[in-house]
């Protein structure tokens, strides 16, 4: 049992030590034609890295260039906290087809 306590001790010690994701304060907002290709980015992470996903995400929400996109991007957070990455890629999808008709 001891041994057990010791071992719950130093994995709650490396989770206090992970790194809080936070956004970037004032970001510039970002044109629709540059965030695009972070979506894109943003897909691929989903699937590969979720923390740096987390750290992508946070800038997009920090820059971004307006109130659906803003919700969009909320939603798609949502989503990868709750590990529901498929239900992210959805909403990436759609967005990205919302993006692309806005011109």
């Amino acid at each position: 049992i001891k041994h057990l306590q010791q071992l719950l001790q130093q994995a709650l010690n490396e989770l206090d030590g992970l790194a809080v994701v936070a956004p970037a304060a004032n970001a510039a907002p970002i044109e629709h034609n540059e965030l695009l290709p972070k979506l894109a980015t943003l897909s691929w992470l989903l699937e590969h890295d979720l923390g740096a996903a987390e750290q992508l995400l946070a800038e997009l929400r920090a820059a971004s260039p307006d109130h659906a996109t803003a919700t969009a991007l909320n939603e798609i957070a949502a989503h990868a906290d709750l590990f529901a990455v498929d239900a992210a890629l959805e909403r990436i999808n759609a967005l990205c087809t919302q993006l692309t008709t806005l011109g």
